[in-house]
């Protein structure tokens, strides 16, 4: 137990878990630039009155104070998100990392304040991981900061702590979807997976051929509840955590594929890649053992002779 939660390692997986988060949040912003004020405005496809009315108070309903004291508030949230650009690109490339953090988690909890229907799951999963790493040193590693202190950077039971939070916190998210998912019946008679893939604005493929193979959405609906309802124990069986990481992964990756959920799918597989195939121990002892067999064996007075006699002429 103590190796499971203390054995020293390296950062190198928090450096790839902050990458990939950068890269994808810089990503979703470039998407969204020319509806920020549809989707965070007072005045976009929810008014803040009606989100006021049913979600409680937003941060669009504010902007009449602003606009009261001649300030554009569609401006000042343009500025928010310029400013919001060059912070992803400090915090990717690691300088500043961790006022960087700092800032992009402050900034992310205000845009799912403001867009109350505008965000969705990958932006919960943004707001929770820069939330954990504010607390890591994300630029331990493959960072401007890193080369700027010049320290190398040892293994550290600190880093093993981290990886068992951030683990075990993506973990509890699996466990609860695949619960929530199995108090409902829509996953258990196939209706969700149907829905899914028949929503319009999520299908890319017609798929109506499964009408006539109706126990094909219930296999892929009973598969979804058992991989994600217990990845929590089945990634630390020996032999088969990592092929349960790789279902994980390519779940996902169809999400991507088939329901057009790029951002999400992609996001969820390279934290998946951080978290559970970076870190991922070899079995060192057992390389080190056969490498050891073999270099006894060329040093050996035995192996000596019998390759001096191989390489004599008959």
């Amino acid at each position: 137990m103590k190796d499971f939660f203390f054995r020293p390692r390296d950062w190198r997986w928090l450096a790839f878990l902050r990458i990939s988060i950068g890269v994808m949040m810089a990503v979703e912003t470039a998407q969204i630039w020319r509806s920020i004020d549809d989707l965070f405005g007072p005045y976009g496809f929810l008014e803040a009155e009606l989100m006021n009315a049913v979600a409680g108070t937003s941060a669009p309903s504010f902007a009449t104070y602003f606009e009261s004291h001649g300030l554009n508030y569609s401006v000042i949230l343009h500025g928010a998100f310029v400013f919001r650009w060059v912070v992803l690109a400090t915090f990717t490339v690691g300088y500043f990392t961790r006022s960087s953090t700092v800032f992009l988690w402050a900034f992310q909890s205000f845009i799912m304040f403001s867009g109350t229907f505008s965000s969705y799951g990958v932006d919960r999963y943004f707001h929770l991981f820069l939330f954990l790493m504010m607390w890591m040193p994300a630029g331990a590693a493959w960072s401007i900061d890193a080369i700027l202190k010049g320290e190398k950077r040892v293994p550290s039971w600190a880093a093993t702590y981290s990886l068992r939070v951030m683990q075990f916190a993506l973990l509890i998210t699996y466990l609860n979807a695949g619960v929530a998912k199995a108090l409902g019946h829509e996953w258990w008679n196939g209706d969700a997976i149907w829905r899914a893939l028949h929503m319009p604005e999520f299908q890319r493929y017609s798929f109506m051929w499964m009408g006539d193979w109706p126990l094909i959405p219930k296999l892929l609906g009973w598969t979804t509840l058992f991989f994600e309802t217990f990845y929590m124990i089945g990634v630390w069986i020996p032999g088969i955590g990592m092929i349960w990481t790789l279902i994980m992964i390519s779940m996902h990756l169809g999400i991507s594929a088939f329901m057009g959920l790029v951002n999400f799918g992609v996001t969820m597989s390279l934290i998946n890649v951080a978290l559970f195939l970076i870190p991922r121990e070899r079995r060192p002892e057992k390389c080190g053992s056969l490498r050891t067999l073999w270099q006894q064996r060329r040093t050996s007075p035995e192996s000596a002779h019998s390759i001096s006699t191989e390489t004599q002429l008959p």
